[in-house]
Parts: structure tokens; sequence; C-alpha cells
């Protein structure tokens, strides 16, 4: 079971949002930590998942419906939500790819978490990347509408893929398809150490930040995540 950041779901989260807050819960390692919509530099993303043999992955999760949907390309949709006027909005997965660059950029600032030497120096040490979860979409939807030629099922998660009760659901292939969603080339050699995670979660989450003393660190209590390089 995962550590969740916080450890409940606000009562307001979307019925969507909830199930994937309970699935990412329950069946993701023990070891990995998932923030729901955390405040990073004026970002919002709703899920980012950090784990040691991982590296980070930014979730945005939709709620459309077939008939949510009314004209997509790769970079803006049309849809039309219920009782609502049709609307233009940014492509999901386009607005997880901004926001995971966004996480990355502050990231990069460490030089403790950047690779220093090879092919891909200067770059993160480890792999990063995004996708969208439709709660409200199966695979069947997508083949039948011809979705895939704008969803990408590589970087995607349909309801049948995120919920525990349907009779396609496997937890193999939910972490199977997490453990893929990346855009850069490279895979981790090695797990992520316990500072370089803390390191991580420091940099994007100020609310650890409550004191420049040296503390001993205890697992997962962002308050005591104060024994970092550099921090004073």
């Amino acid at each position: 079971m995962a550590h969740t950041v916080p450890e409940t779901i606000r009562s307001s989260a979307t019925t969507g949002e909830r199930l994937v807050f309970r699935t990412l819960k329950r069946y993701l390692p023990d070891d990995y930590i998932v923030y729901f919509e955390p405040n990073i530099h004026g970002r919002r993303p709703d899920f980012v998942i950090i784990g040691p043999d991982l590296g980070l992955i930014v979730l945005e999760v939709k709620d459309y419906t077939r008939s949510t949907l009314y004209q997509l390309n790769h970079d803006e949709w049309i849809i039309t939500p219920a009782n609502e006027s049709q609307k233009k909005v940014k492509s999901p997965f386009l607005q997880a790819r901004e926001n995971m660059f966004k996480l990355t950029d502050v990231l990069k600032k460490d030089q403790n978490l950047i690779q220093h030497e090879g092919k891909y120096a200067t770059t993160l040490k480890f792999p990063y990347g995004s996708g969208v979860i439709f709660t409200r979409l199966t695979q069947d939807d997508c083949i039948r509408h011809g979705l895939y030629q704008v969803i990408d099922p590589c970087l995607s998660l349909m309801r049948d893929e995120i919920n525990p009760d349907d009779p396609q659901f496997s937890e193999e292939i939910l972490i199977e398809k997490i453990l893929n969603m990346f855009t850069v080339p490279y895979r981790l050699k090695q797990p992520l150490t316990g500072e370089e995670i803390d390191a991580i979660r420091y940099h994007l989450f100020p609310e650890v930040r409550i004191s420049a003393e040296f503390k001993k660190v205890t697992p997962y209590q962002d308050q005591l995540l104060l024994s970092l390089h550099n921090i004073r």
C-alpha cells in the first residue's frame, strides 16, 4: 500500500478522483509516495507519484464521457460538459506534460539530482513522465470511437484499467503502464536513495520547510524532512 499525501482525499473530490486515489493507494508498492493535488510553485497537478524504482510521474484525471468529447486534436479539445455550453480546453496530455516540465525545471536546479557526465549530462538522474487517467472511458470506448488516434494508449489509463471492480482490471498491468509513462529515453540504473527522494519532496513541496535546523528524519513525515544537503 502506497503512502498518500494527504492520507485521505477531500470530500469535495470528484468520483473519478476518489477512485484513482483509492486504487493508487491500495495497489502501488509500499515505498511509493502519492500526492493528491499538491500546490507546486503555482501548479496543481491532480496526482504526483514518486517511487525509488520509478522516478516521478505526473497524472491528470478527467471524468469525460464519450458524449463530452466533441472535437479533439493533440493540442486542444472541444468538449461539451453536462448542462454547459461547448468550450475549448487544453489537451489533458499537454496539461500533464506542462506540469511535468514545470516540476523537473525546479528539480534540475539541485546539482545533486542531475547527471554530471555521459550522454545525458545535465538531465535529471531519474526518469520522469506524465499521463492521463480517463475514469469514465473504457478501452472498448476508445477502440469503437477511434479515440486512440488522439489518446495515446501508452500514456493513458482507462476506467477498466483503474477500477478494481472491473473484470478487466489487472494490478500488474496498472503498475506496468505507470512504469512506462516516460518521456525520457533512460531508466534508473539503481533505485533512488532515501536522501534523493527526500530532496525531491523538499524542492517540490514547500510545506515541508519549517526549519533550517538538522533533525533526524522520520519516514514519510513531511514536517521532519529536514536533514537534507544545503538546507541552511
